[in-house]
């Protein structure tokens, strides 16, 4: 009995490292096929996603300025999350 949970425990480390050495080896060939000075974010978009976050009035989610969709409402700059938030605003 000890030694079958000895046996299972001794499998789950070594699972759990084999795991590790994995992510490690993947997380640093996928930096080999990136073009340098890329990061992911702009990899996947094409454009820039950075910015100053702003709060949507409508839904409350916070949107990045580079992600977000743009209103001008009595001279002041709004920011949405989607255009459907937008048009809720409208009305």
């Amino acid at each position: 009995m000890i030694r079958t949970v000895i046996t299972l425990l001794l499998g789950i480390i070594a699972i759990t490292v084999i795991r590790a050495i994995a992510g490690i080896l993947a997380k640093g060939l996928g930096g080999l096929f990136r073009p340098s000075g890329e990061s992911g974010a702009q990899r996947t978009a094409g454009t820039k996603l950075g910015g100053e976050l702003h709060k949507d009035p409508v839904c409350g989610t916070f949107v990045a300025e580079g992600a977000a969709v743009v209103k001008s409402a009595a001279g002041k700059t709004v920011y949405f999350c989607s255009a459907a938030c937008r048009d809720k605003f409208q009305a």
